[in-house]
């Protein structure tokens, strides 16, 4: 009967609307894996870096810490005493070329 096709036809629409739906969902549930995979791969290559980052820190402010210490400021300003003395010497030096050349 007629009311029989129309229900026929129906549960075919319907079918291949479920079959166009699962299609989607698989096609979807691929993508969503390969993107956390995607995310994954960067949240490791940020940590990775971030580490880095705090290595190089925790470096630097030993660095930091040893130029701070007073030990070894006494040190640079000894150093920076001996060049004042040298810078004085070799200006002394150099008058004294001067007076020599043209006497």
């Amino acid at each position: 009967s007629e009311a029989e096709q129309e229900r026929l036809q129906e549960v075919n629409e319907l079918k291949m609307e479920l079959t166009k739906l699962q299609q989607q969902y698989r096609i979807m549930s691929s993508g969503t894996k390969a993107y956390c995979e995607e995310a994954q791969n960067a949240i490791r290559k940020q940590k990775q870096s971030t580490a880095q980052l705090l290595k190089e820190e925790q470096e630097l402010l030993k660095e930091l810490n040893l130029a701070r210490s007073t030990q070894n400021q006494i040190k640079d300003k000894g150093t920076v005493d001996k060049l004042k003395v040298l810078k004085e010497k070799r200006k002394k030096y150099r008058l004294r070329l001067c007076v020599d050349t043209t006497a």
